[in-house]
């Protein structure tokens, strides 16, 4: 949890433990409220590894096909072999390309779920939460 989030809940504790309100028990809601905030930390945190990993990614793909552009063009090539050369690439490249696409979705799918998964877990524990609470009364 941030420094600010952590101070902000704080306070909020503060002016919570001043009203006293029967039936009420602030700290519990304020730990529910952090676990919360966790949750949604977490599912950042996933979420910005999974761009860092596309980000990464472009990068080699990118690399790749410079290098295999770079690599077409052969010194003392006939115009019909440079054209050749040209298709080959140019097919290597779009199957390169569908493999990218297909790791990148990949990728994404995989910090999507796990921010989902967070989000969700916590979730189910908020309702067990407010259930135990209604019960108490």
């Amino acid at each position: 949890m941030t420094k600010k989030v952590e101070s902000e809940t704080k306070d909020f504790a503060k002016m919570m433990s001043e009203f006293k309100i029967p039936g009420f028990d602030a700290e519990v809601l304020l730990a529910a409220q952090r676990r919360n905030m966790e949750a949604l930390a977490e599912a950042n945190q996933a979420i910005a590894a999974g761009f860092e990993k596309l980000a990464k990614r472009q990068s080699e793909i990118l690399q790749a096909a410079m290098g295999a552009y770079q690599g077409g063009a052969k010194p003392g090539a006939t115009p019909k072999q440079t054209d050749d050369s040209r298709l080959d690439l140019a097919g290597a490249a779009f199957g390169s390309a569908l493999d990218s696409m297909r790791a990148m979705a990949e990728v994404t799918n995989e910090a999507n779920r796990k921010a989902l998964d967070a989000i969700q877990r916590r979730f189910v524990e908020s309702l067990d939460e407010f259930k135990r609470m209604i019960e108490k009364k």
